[in-house]
């Protein structure tokens, strides 16, 4: 990625209303071998041979951290990424980064999740393609005190609606009682909304500058007037779920007055 393509995303994602960016933080080399294929979607979008040279091309060093940490932190913007190796995990704690995201692909990666619970960072994990069984044995190397959000996922890019299953946000509320979040990986623009309803904290989406650039993921990623939108309509929903207190409102206490039943007298008294 170029910088000056990320900074234009971190201005886009800000203007559109998010709250954080989130970047990727590897060594290729250190992630998967020379010539791992290409998964299906991918077949389908990125022109290199295997993904490793697609992931290569990706990679941002320390200083290109640098610079889009200090652009973040220009525009007021909070500043994310996920680690896939111990070196990228020492890079972002070094940087001074308040949290790690842990991608989906190493949520049954325990020796990588005890060393990244080792450096103390709160924790936002994903669990697409994750077993309840797998998740539970993550869950119990946690324990119920560290600061660890679960985010519900499905990895398939783009993911079909009838796979969302966003009950899944409570069930994880229930089981573990965490903060739960939802990736979503669909191209609807309503699904942000949805997860909120159903009791989703933390929301991640992909986003791009262009659908039709080369690279795997750009064609199910949402343009920044897409973003806006459903940025607009999580906060909507927001508004109007409330804080579940009940009272009487602003607008109906001058209505309570006329409105509610009262004894009164049929004579005087």
């Amino acid at each position: 990625m170029k910088v000056r393509d990320a900074i234009k995303l971190i201005e886009q994602a800000k203007k559109a209303g998010a709250d954080v960016v989130k970047f990727q933080s590897f060594k290729t080399e250190l992630l998967i071998p020379r010539d791992q294929p290409k998964m299906p979607y991918q077949q389908k979008r990125a022109k290199e041979a295997n993904q490793f040279d697609m992931l290569k091309k990706l990679e941002l060093n320390r200083e290109q951290h640098q610079q889009l940490i200090e652009h973040c932190r220009k525009v007021k913007i909070g500043f994310l990424s996920t680690p896939y190796d111990t070196q990228s995990a020492d890079l972002l704690l070094d940087l001074g980064v308040q949290a790690v995201k842990v991608a989906s692909t190493d949520t049954t990666n325990i020796p990588f999740l005890r060393y990244l619970r080792s450096l103390g960072l709160p924790i936002i994990l994903s669990t697409g393609v994750t077993a309840m069984a797998e998740l539970e044995r993550v869950m119990q190397e946690f324990g119920s005190d560290y600061p660890l959000a679960l985010l519900h996922c499905v990895s398939n890019y783009p993911c079909p609606l009838d796979e969302l299953n966003l009950r899944c946000i409570r069930t994880y509320q229930e089981k573990f009682g965490c903060p739960v979040g939802f990736s979503d990986h669909s191209e609807s623009i309503d699904v942000g909304a949805f997860a909120v309803c159903a009791g989703a904290r933390i929301l991640e989406k992909h986003f791009t500058l262009d659908k039709i650039a080369p690279g795997p993921d750009h064609a199910a990623s949402f343009t920044y007037d897409e973003l806006k939108e459903y940025i607009r309509k999580v906060r909507e929903v927001e508004q109007l779920l409330g804080d579940g207190k009940k009272r009487v409102t602003n607008s109906e206490s001058q209505i309570k007055l006329h409105m509610q039943k009262s004894l009164v007298a049929k004579r005087v008294l």
